[in-house]
């Protein structure tokens, strides 16, 4: 079995566990996940949940709970059977930073093309890229550190801190740092350049397991839409006038309001 199919085998069998030990395996896997996606790789991590899980269950059904069987302390349990899994190669850990460069361009692109005239600074987006990675690294070692301790509001704004850091940074990087590499899309280039943009956002989020990013769409082509069209000569001196302006304010603002509806809807819905 591949891992998405080691994944799903996993997501039926745990529906199998009382809520005690359906508590102790969430934190197990929240934790053996995020310390080890980076550093082994995914199939061999879930094979190991997998296995954990199988052995729980058998635990289950003997009356045993999975204190009792596994301990008290499931991180030493996780530590200690990744400590014999072959680390990944270096190429696969690269192409995990790269999946996640891509999430991060494909979302904060497509709303700085709306304006045509507006060159586009690439280098400004490979140091807000760098930046973010920064913080989303202590945001996760923040989050896995968590899991098996009692953080109260501590921990709470040790993340909302990060998270806020990290945006300040990205704003004052922006607003202080000189063009570093700027482009400019116009004209049929621009529209191109939107298009596939539209296209991969689009795959990405539409495949199997990343339903999360799927309203981030609306934000994608609300800005991809006016982007395009802003570009369309026949339209270009409307979208430089007042009524252009207020339009593109409505339209990204509707998109946005959308947006977090949707948001809070998918999350209440998990």
């Amino acid at each position: 079995m591949n891992a998405k199919q080691i994944i799903e085998q996993n997501r039926k069998l745990q529906k199998e566990l009382n809520e005690e030990n359906g508590k102790y395996y969430t934190d197990l896997v929240a934790y053996t996940r995020l310390k080890g996606s980076l550093l082994y790789k995914e199939q061999q991590v879930e094979e190991i949940l997998l296995v954990i899980l199988q052995d729980l269950l058998d635990a289950q059904r003997a009356g045993i709970g999975a204190s009792d069987y596994f301990g008290k302390h499931p991180k030493q349990v996780a530590d200690a059977m990744m400590r014999e899994l072959p680390t990944a190669p270096f190429l696969q850990q690269i192409r995990y930073v790269l999946y996640v460069f891509g999430i991060y361009a494909l979302f904060t692109i497509l709303p700085g093309l709306v304006f045509p005239d507006e060159s586009f600074d690439i280098g400004a987006l490979l140091v807000s890229f760098l930046i973010t990675i920064l913080f989303v690294k202590m945001i996760v070692v923040e989050i896995r550190q968590s899991i098996y301790r009692e953080t109260g509001r501590k921990g709470k704004f040790v993340m909302i801190g990060c998270a806020c850091l990290g945006l300040a940074s990205i704003v004052v990087a922006k607003i202080l740092l000189p063009a570093l590499w700027p482009v400019k899309l116009e004209g049929a280039l621009g529209i191109g350049v939107v298009a596939v943009l539209l296209a991969l956002a689009t795959w990405f989020t539409l495949r199997k397991g990343n339903e999360f990013f799927r309203p981030f769409l609306i934000v994608a082509y609300a800005s991809g839409v006016l982007a395009i069209v802003s570009r369309i000569p026949k339209y270009a001196a409307f979208w430089k006038s007042t009524g252009g302006l207020l339009v593109i304010v409505v339209w990204l603002a509707g998109s946005l309001i959308w947006f977090f509806y949707r948001s809070y809807r998918q999350i209440n819905r998990e």
